[in-house]
Parts: structure tokens; C-alpha cells; sequence
């Protein structure tokens, strides 16, 4: 990417955004706070929700009660140490 860019993109490439982890697949479980995505290879992986964590769908936000069993995630957060992810950032597909 190197010096060529400019603007507010090489902003978001800040630190949080390089060292976030996350996960991609289908809701299966929705437990209060907590949601069961099965994702690359049949992996289960647990997403902490929290008051900070954004929920979007396509350009709005949403609540966790929007979210359905069988919608596809894409979640961007930091593993605890027992693997779960604390969610930052979620963004649902239809």
C-alpha cells in the first residue's frame, strides 16, 4: 500500500484494525448477547456482544434482536482467552 495513499483510508489502518480478529458464516444459535456462528469448515466460534459493538446491515444500524438463525456475519473483534470473540463490529447479509 506503501506511500501512494492518502486520504482517510490509511486511518482506518490503525493498530485495532490490523491485529482484529474475527470470523464469516451462518447464525445457528442466538442466546441473548451471545451468537454460535458456524463458519469455514464446519468451525463453531461464540460472539461476545456488547453495548460498544456496531450491528449493520447494509448502511443502517441494527439491534441484536434483528439478528436471525441462518443469516450470514461477518464479525471483526478480539479473542478472549477462552477463544470467544468479543465483537467490535458485526455486519449482517440478507
Amino acid at each position: 500500500m506503501g506511500p501512494m495513499m492518502s486520504g482517510p483510508i490509511p486511518s482506518m489502518m490503525g493498530e485495532d484494525f490490523i491485529n482484529s480478529h474475527g470470523t464469516a458464516g451462518s447464525i445457528i444459535k442466538i442466546d441473548g448477547n451471545n451468537l454460535i456462528v458456524r463458519g469455514k469448515d464446519n468451525v463453531e466460534k461464540t460472539i461476545l456482544i456488547s453495548d460498544k459493538t456496531v450491528i449493520r446491515s447494509g448502511r443502517q444500524d441494527i439491534k441484536t434482536a434483528d439478528l436471525k438463525v441462518g443469516g450470514i456475519t461477518v464479525t471483526i473483534g478480539q479473542p478472549d482467552n477462552q477463544g470467544k470473540i468479543n465483537a467490535q463490529l458485526i455486519r449482517a447479509f440478507p
